[in-house]
C-alpha cells in the first residue's frame, strides 16, 4: 500500500512541477499564436483556463502536503523509511556476507598454494632420488628431500642399527620410495613410481 501512495505522490509530483513549468509558457503561446491554433478560443479564454489549470496545480501540491502532515500520511512515511532502513541493512548483511566468503576463498586459494608448495618441498621425486647416494647421513638425505620420511621398520642386530625410511612419491597413487640406512649411512634404496 504504501508503495502504491509512494508511487502515486511521485506522479503527481512530477505531472505538477512540469505543469507549473509549463502553464506561464503555454500561456505566452496562446497569447501570440493564432486562433485557428488555439481550438477557436480566444486569447483570454485560454489564458483563463490555464491560469484555471495552473491553480488547480497549486491545490494539488497544497493537497499532497496537507496529506503528508496526517496522521496517516506520517504513518505511511515513517514506514516508508523503516522499510528503507531494513533495505539497506539487509544489502549491508548481503555485503559484510559476500566480503566474508571472499576472504575465506581468498584463505582457502592460499592454504591450497602453501599446501603444493609444501609437497613440492617435500615430497620425494625422480631427481631427488637419484640424488641420493649410498654412505649419505640421515641429515643429508633430509636436506635433498626436505623430509624426514616415516619409519618403516628398525632394529638393532649384531650391533648394527638398521632403519628403513619411506618417503611419499610424485608419481602416481602409491608411488614412493625407501631408504635403508644402517649405523647412520645410506646402504640401499628402492622406488616405486616416482617421476
Amino acid at each position: 500500500m504504501s508503495d502504491i501512495i509512494m508511487i502515486l505522490e511521485g506522479i503527481l509530483l512530477l505531472v505538477t512541477m512540469v505543469a507549473l513549468f509549463a502553464i506561464p509558457v503555454l500561456a505566452l503561446v496562446a497569447i501570440i499564436v493564432p486562433q485557428r491554433f488555439r481550438f477557436n478560443k480566444t486569447r483570454k479564454q485560454v489564458c483563463a483556463l490555464l491560469l484555471g489549470a495552473w491553480g488547480l496545480n497549486i491545490l494539488l501540491i497544497w493537497g499532497v502536503t496537507a496529506f503528508g502532515q496526517t496522521d496517516i500520511g506520517k504513518s505511511i512515511h515513517e514506514r516508508q523509511q523503516q522499510e528503507q532502513a531494513e533495505r539497506k541493512e539487509q544489502e549491508k548483511q548481503k555485503e559484510e556476507g559476500r566480503k566474508i566468503d571472499n576472504e575465506i576463498r581468498e584463505k582457502e586459494a592460499r592454504l591450497a598454494q602453501y599446501e603444493a608448495e609444501y609437497k613440492a618441498k617435500h615430497i620425494m621425486t625422480l631427481d631427488k632420488y637419484n640424488r641420493i647416494e649410498m654412505g649419505m647421513t640421515p641429515k643429508q638425505v633430509h636436506e635433498i628431500v626436505g623430509s624426514l620420511g616415516e619409519v618403516m621398520s628398525q632394529s638393532n642386530v649384531g650391533g648394527y642399527e638398521t632403519v628403513i625410511l619411506k618417503f611419499d612419491g610424485n608419481g602416481s597413487l602409491g608411488s614412493n620410495a625407501n631408504i635403508t640406512i644402517q649405523n647412520d649411512r645410506v646402504v640401499g634404496k628402492a622406488q616405486v613410481g616416482l617421476k
